[in-house]
């Protein structure tokens, strides 16, 4: 009775899942939410059909692959610009104009930044991995990387709110992993801009760390790359992102599936996070952004401007008689269960007071940019032929760098590797304070 009661739900779920596959309806936030749920329950359903002890293993295959292919297309709808076409476009314009500006800034500015970092790192290899302090080994901007995280957040149209589910604030001495779901590459701009006390510490794709400016953007502010296919690499990555933790107190935010969701649904999330959970004896503070993938989803050179809702669950606190795996499912668990949550000014127009901010705050950078015009404009009246070759050799060295800061911290990395192979453990626990 119990296994024809689950195929009878499996059937009806199916159904569903290919009637929402096809659905275009006016009703964004309607439904995307609807598609949400529907994503929950076909994963629940899943979990209940592979513990089930009344039906074959030949029929839970037949049911799981069924309701894959059912959900096969499931994918959340995107906000539209709630202006005209004429006035979205020059809109559009207008952003990418001003993100131009702070681009160009940037490039002047972040790889001088980037430069000292990377000499700092050098100069701490000559030391035994051993007694490399974190402190040594992440230098970074903290105060100028918050700042940079809200004025792109707001140069790119998003208004961003934070709420909170947690009844207490962590200690101060204890640096908490937070794993985010990942739905935009706007993301780490919006949490850390979201975020108060201690400057975050982000793990990225080591792939971003070779574009000219934007690595050397991450090197200066102390982002620590992943390479995520292979897996010596990655731990070696993650125990370095959690001694910098454990040094620093920093809190570290991590995307828990490991990559951008292409469909806007929470993929399952990787068990990288909580090695790194163990290896601290800390507590894991989910995160879920809602918003991102409506507004600016992977591929969109400039979206659409909207609001967008930062919400920190409650905290799920380490405990030593529960596996990885459970830990892992039950932050899965509760993450997809706030998914489906959704705060109805999630994705919706941005106010007028939002307007008016980030039209001051273009204006700002256009003011920026003309000035150093200016400034570049007497330099070269004065210096003459002499400013050119300034320029070309800056910008020579600024891509000539972009290899070499990312060598430098792989080389930093695998030493850790080895050094934690010779003494015989994979993962350095720390002990409880």
């Amino acid at each position: 009775a119990l296994a024809g009661v689950m195929e009878a739900e499996a059937a009806a779920l199916c159904a569903e899942l290919r009637a929402a596959v096809e659905q275009r309806d006016a009703d964004l936030a309607g439904s995307n939410g609807k598609k949400r749920r529907l994503h929950l329950q076909r994963i629940l359903l899943e979990e209940s059909i592979q513990g089930s002890d009344e039906l074959s293993d030949a029929r839970k295959e037949g049911l799981v692959q069924e309701l894959a292919s059912s959900s096969r297309g499931l994918k959340v709808g995107q906000a539209s610009h709630y202006l005209p076409a004429g006035l979205a476009h020059a809109e559009s314009l207008f952003r990418l104009l001003s993100l131009f500006f702070l681009a160009l800034f940037l490039a002047i500015c972040t790889p001088i930044f980037a430069w000292a970092s990377m000499l700092a790192e050098a100069s701490s290899f000559s030391a035994p991995v051993s007694r490399r302090k974190s402190s040594e080994t992440n230098r970074s901007c903290p105060t100028f990387a918050v700042v940079l995280a809200k004025v792109t957040s707001r140069l790119c149209g998003l208004s961003v709110r934070v709420t909170s589910d947690v009844a207490t604030p962590a200690p101060e001495e204890e640096a908490l992993v937070h794993i985010f779901n990942h739905e935009s590459g706007l993301d780490p701009f919006v949490l850390a801009a979201s975020t108060v006390g201690p400057t975050p510490l982000f793990v990225a794709k080591h792939e971003l760390f070779y574009i000219p400016i934007f690595a050397h953007l991450l090197v200066a502010y102390g982002v620590v790359p992943l390479r995520r296919g292979k897996r010596e690499q990655a731990v070696s990555a993650l125990a370095k992102a959690a001694d910098i933790v454990d040094g620093t107190k920093k809190p570290l935010f991590i995307a828990g599936e490991g990559t951008r969701t292409r469909n806007g649904l929470l993929l399952p999330l990787k068990k990288g996070p909580f090695h790194v959970q163990e290896q601290l004896c800390t507590a894991i503070q989910p995160i879920i952004v809602y918003g991102p993938y409506e507004l600016m989803p992977g591929g969109s050179l400039a979206g659409v401007p909207g609001r967008v809702v930062v919400r920190y669950l409650e905290r799920i606190p380490f405990d030593a008689t529960r596996s990885r795996d459970d830990t892992r499912k039950l932050t899965e668990r509760r993450m997809l269960q706030a998914v489906t949550e959704r705060p109805p000014e999630a994705a919706t127009p941005p106010t007028w007071a939002d307007v008016g901010h980030q039209i001051t705050l273009s204006c700002l950078c256009g003011a920026g940019f003309a000035g150093l015009l200016y400034v570049a404009s007497i330099l070269a009246h004065q210096l003459g032929t002499t400013t050119a070759v300034l320029c070309f050799a800056y910008l020579g060295a600024v891509v000539a760098t972009t290899p070499l800061q990312y060598v430098l911290y792989v080389r930093y990395l695998y030493g850790s590797a080895r050094a934690r192979r010779k003494s015989g453990t994979e993962l350095h626990k720390v002990a409880p304070k």
